[in-house]
C-alpha cells in the first residue's frame, strides 16, 4: 500500500511539471526601444534647424535678420504674383517688381530688428501681461503707419513715380492697410512677446509676414492702377 501511494504521488508531480508553462518561453520581454528612438530622432531633426537659427541669431544678428528679411519679401512677392497670374493667365512675371520688393525688404531689415529689441525693453516694470498689452498697443500705434508709408512711397519712387505721386499712393493705401493690420498683428505681437525668446522675435513675425507682404504687394498694385485711372500717377508699379 505504501509503495502504491508513493508511485501515485510521483505520477501527480510529473503531470503537474509537464502542464506547468516553462518560464524560459513565457517571460515578459522588455518593450522594443525602436519607437522611442525613432521619436527622439524625428524630434531632434525638427529642433536642430531651429536651434541652429537661434545660435546664429545670437552670434550674427544682423546677418540673420537681413537674410530672413530678404527671404520673407521674396516669398511674399512670389506668392502675390502667383495669385495675380492665376486670375490673369496672360500676365508675365514682373522681375523688376520682385527686385523692388527685395530692395524694400533689405532697407527695412536692420531697423526692424532694432525696433523689436527696443519694444522688448519697454514696460519691463509692469506686470507681465500688462507690459505685453502695452507693447502691443505701442506696436500697433506706431509701426504699421510708419512702415506702410515707407513701403508704398518707396514702391512708387523705385518704379519712377515722382515724390508727389508717391505721397498720393500713401494717402490712397495707408488707412486700408493700417485697419487690416489690426486683424492680424496685435495677436502675433502678443504671442511673440509672451512666448518667444528675444533672438527669435524676428522669426515668428517673419513667418506671418510672408502672407502680409503678399497682401501689401497686391494692395500696392491695385492702388497704383487706381491712381493711374484717376490721372494721379503716370505709371503702374
Amino acid at each position: 500500500m505504501w509503495l502504491l501511494l508513493t508511485r501515485l504521488s510521483r505520477a501527480r508531480n510529473l503531470s503537474s511539471n509537464i502542464l506547468r508553462p516553462s518560464r524560459r518561453y513565457h517571460t515578459t520581454k522588455p518593450s522594443s526601444p525602436i519607437a522611442p528612438t525613432v521619436s527622439r530622432t524625428l524630434g531632434s531633426r525638427l529642433v536642430a534647424p531651429l536651434s541652429a537659427y537661434r545660435r546664429a541669431a545670437q552670434t550674427r544678428p544682423y546677418i540673420v535678420q537681413f537674410s530672413t528679411s530678404l527671404l520673407v519679401w521674396f516669398t511674399g512677392d512670389v506668392l502675390a504674383q502667383s495669385i495675380e497670374q492665376s486670375s490673369q493667365p496672360s500676365s508675365s512675371w514682373d522681375v523688376p517688381r520682385t527686385l523692388r520688393a527685395l530692395a524694400i525688404g533689405a532697407g527695412a531689415a536692420i531697423p526692424l530688428y532694432h525696433w523689436h529689441m527696443f519694444l522688448g525693453n519697454l514696460f519691463t516694470t509692469l506686470p507681465r501681461w500688462t507690459g505685453i498689452a502695452a507693447r502691443v498697443a505701442t506696436q500697433q500705434a506706431i509701426f504699421p503707419p510708419v512702415f506702410n508709408t515707407y513701403f508704398f512711397f518707396t514702391q512708387g519712387v523705385l518704379n519712377g513715380a515722382t515724390p508727389a505721386e508717391g505721397v498720393a499712393r500713401v494717402r490712397a493705401a495707408l488707412i486700408t492697410s493700417w485697419v487690416n493690420s489690426m486683424r492680424i498683428w496685435p495677436a502675433v505681437t502678443a504671442v511673440n512677446f509672451a512666448f518667444v525668446p528675444p533672438e527669435l522675435r524676428s522669426l515668428v513675425p517673419g513667418l506671418v509676414a510672408v502672407g502680409w507682404q503678399c497682401y501689401l504687394s497686391i494692395l500696392n498694385q491695385r492702388t497704383a492702377r487706381l491712381l493711374v485711372n484717376q490721372g494721379h500717377e503716370a505709371q503702374v508699379a
